[in-house]
């Protein structure tokens, strides 16, 4: 092994280095020194803290490289193998390198891919500045290099612990890969920054897998026992949800769970343990006998920024704990307290410039595509966050209006207004006469918005018909309409192909797929702005043609969504006649 001494800048003292890392004389890097300071933890705090971008050095010999060619992110065994890793003047030998990623940002080794890094693995007590196990993020999937590092900081400003990151410029044998996002490592050294005990199982979530999925443990001293899983989902499966609130209460952190679910709300991290069952890890913290939920790969964020201010939840113990009253109240809360404090616009879009002001000069000094395009990416981010700071204040005002229920006693629909048929959701003008009419080929609707919790509802109301000649929408694009997606300009359709005559619709532009479901994954949107957003009827209707008096008319749908904002609709669909509904006989019934 090659030996050395090298003194240090600034210190008097010489430091031993050797082929596999720096190690601090007369002590092992690991102990706890006489002055009570820990020289791991010291050296991974001063890292995580810089502001100057290091250039690591990959040198992977090239038998070692076609074995990772043959890598791919379905693979659940990868192939790890040995190389030399570089900072400077120092080296780390025999470091196990294996390439990681999923779906979205995972590349082969001969693009941009993103590495693990175990240190000591087969170099026993090696680490990087005080990490045994790190990783190098390619960013593939935010350009601005910025949320996954920013949302990470909020998480664990808001007490959700959460693994730590940097930035380096990464070689792969002399190949500048560009600029990285380093990433502290699950293990037990991110463990003792935030658990004195850190002896319970630190399990992986896998992808796309819940909880009831048999886990990988990354840390632990008793990885074969999952029993305190199977006491979680069973007390998430607990049907009486007084008594299901009790349970989880002695099983989970519920105070982090439910801070994380609001961070996953604000930021939208469609793709997290909340709303998709993913990227996330679970440990069981043994002083307190509780499960903490963790956040992981946390780089498509705001992608919706007028997402809805409570999702429906995936993850099976996000989902059981929303639909207890008392916990939305807490997460509402929680939201309302995150808005007023660290999440305020201007506190955060000062952290993410500050950030840009460290990402900017190491891509320009790359000089690829990337730094070509970085303003506008960070503008795009910046719109993004602004719009959906906005948004959740809006629907915490709107919140306040939920309808309350007693019993099967219906609630009067009130403040009707004609909007545009095509933006139903936009306000309009207030109804001023005692009927609200419509004539044929209007583009007009009369809408009233109303919040309300999951449930079944019936609405009903009174509708009059005078010649109406019903027409059935064509099922084409009638109305192209361009808009802007995350900073991409795409192209919907309008037509829902509805039947004709007077009758209600129940939308919200917050529904993203066509159905009762609501579904935030990206790739199964709807390109139908209006369709995607009804709630279809779910029992049988038939709108009103020709002529009648007065007739009851009735509408039944269901709410899969433990909040929502919801526009009521009255609209005429017909080639002739006018139709008038009776605002007096409105009302909202809750059936179950």
């Amino acid at each position: 092994m090659r030996l050395r001494w090298r003194k240090v800048a600034g210190c008097g003292a010489l430091l031993l280095v050797l082929g596999a890392g720096v190690v601090l004389p007369g002590s092992a890097l690991g102990e706890k020194k006489p002055d009570g300071k820990h020289p791991k933890r010291d050296a991974a705090e001063l890292f995580f803290t810089q502001t100057n971008i290091p250039i690591l050095s990959l040198e992977i010999p090239r038998a070692s490289l076609d074995e990772l060619r043959n890598t791919n992110w379905q693979k659940q065994e990868r192939p790890v193998v040995k190389a030399t890793l570089r900072e400077g003047d120092t080296a780390y030998t025999n470091v196990a390198v294996h390439l990681k990623g999923s779906a979205g940002s995972f590349q082969p080794v001969d693009r941009k891919p993103g590495f693990t890094l175990h240190m000591d693995k087969y170099a026993k007590d090696q680490t990087f500045h005080g990490l045994g196990k790190v990783s190098l993020n390619n960013s593939r999937q935010d350009r601005t290099y910025i949320t996954d590092k920013f949302c990470r900081e909020m998480y664990e400003k808001a007490g959700v612990p959460a693994p730590r990151e940097n930035y380096v410029r990464v070689q792969l044998n002399g190949k500048d890969l560009g600029l990285y996002v380093l990433t502290e490592g699950w293990d037990k050294t991110f463990l003792k920054r935030n658990y004195k005990n850190t002896k319970g199982n630190l399990y992986d979530g896998g992808f796309a897998k819940d909880i009831t999925v048999a886990k990988q443990v990354n840390s632990g001293e008793n990885p074969e026992d999952s029993s305190d899983l199977q006491a979680l989902v069973l007390a998430a499966k607990e049907p009486k949800t007084s008594t299901r609130l009790a349970l989880l209460e002695q099983h989970l952190d519920m105070e982090k769970f439910v801070t994380m679910m609001a961070l996953d709300a604000i930021f939208w991290n469609w793709d997290g343990y909340s709303m998709n069952r993913n990227n996330y890890r679970v440990y069981h913290d043994k002083d307190h006998d509780k499960m903490v939920f963790f956040p992981h790969g946390l780089d498509q964020m705001f992608w919706k920024p007028e997402g809805p201010l409570v999702p429906a939840m995936k993850g099976v113990i996000a989902r059981a704990a929303m639909q207890i009253p008392e916990v939305r109240q807490r997460y509402l809360a929680r939201v309302s307290d995150l808005l007023h404090g660290e999440l305020k616009v201007e506190t955060v879009t000062n952290r993410v410039h500050s950030l840009a002001r460290r990402v900017r000069p190491a891509l320009q000094a790359i000089r690829g595509e990337e730094a070509e395009s970085y303003d506008s990416d960070l503008a795009i981010l910046l719109s993004r966050i602004q719009i959906r700071l906005a948004s959740l204040q809006r629907q915490m005002e709107g919140v306040k209006q939920v309808l309350k229920f007693e019993g099967s006693e219906p609630i009067k629909v009130t403040g009707w207004q004609q909007r545009a048929e095509s933006a139903p959701h936009q306000p309009g003008t207030k109804a001023a006469g005692k009927e609200l009419e419509l004539e044929a080929n209007s583009t007009q609707v009369w809408a009233s918005t109303v919040w309300l919790e999951a449930g079944k509802y019936r609405l009903e109301g009174r509708i009059k018909t005078q010649g109406v000649v019903g027409r059935t929408d064509p099922d084409q694009t009638v109305m192209p309409e361009r808009r802007v997606v995350n900073g991409v300009v795409r192209n919907f359709v309008s037509a829902a192909g509805n039947s004709g005559g007077a009758g209600f619709k129940v939308w919200s532009e917050r529904k993203l797929t066509e159905g009762v479901e609501w579904d935030w994954f990206p790739f199964r949107e709807s390109r139908n702005f209006r369709s995607r957003g009804l709630l279809p009827a779910t029992a049988a209707t038939s709108r009103l043609t020709g002529n009648a008096v007065w007739t009851p008319f009735t509408y039944e749908f269901e709410l899969r969504q433990p909040i929502a904002d919801l526009h009521i609709i009255f609209d005429l669909i017909a080639s002739s006649g006018k139709a008038s509904l009776d605002p007096d006989a409105a009302t909202l019934r809750k059936l179950k």
